[in-house]
């Protein structure tokens, strides 16, 4: 599930989704919908943040 959280936010870092402090919203909605279609789970974006900031 990391890597795949990792793949979803460096597509979104080309995107042009990341601001100086972190990911925009749009990152983050993205990030559900990929774990969505991929696992079939219904994460909310501060579980994926809180992933996020673990894995930093």
């Amino acid at each position: 599930m990391v890597e795949t959280l990792l793949k979803i936010l460096y597509q979104q870092v080309l995107h042009g989704e990341q601001a100086e402090n972190g990911f925009k919203k749009k990152a983050w909605i993205a990030a559900k919908e990929g774990f969505h279609e991929t696992f079939q789970i219904d994460l909310e974006a501060s579980q994926l943040k809180t992933k996020w900031a673990n894995v930093c």
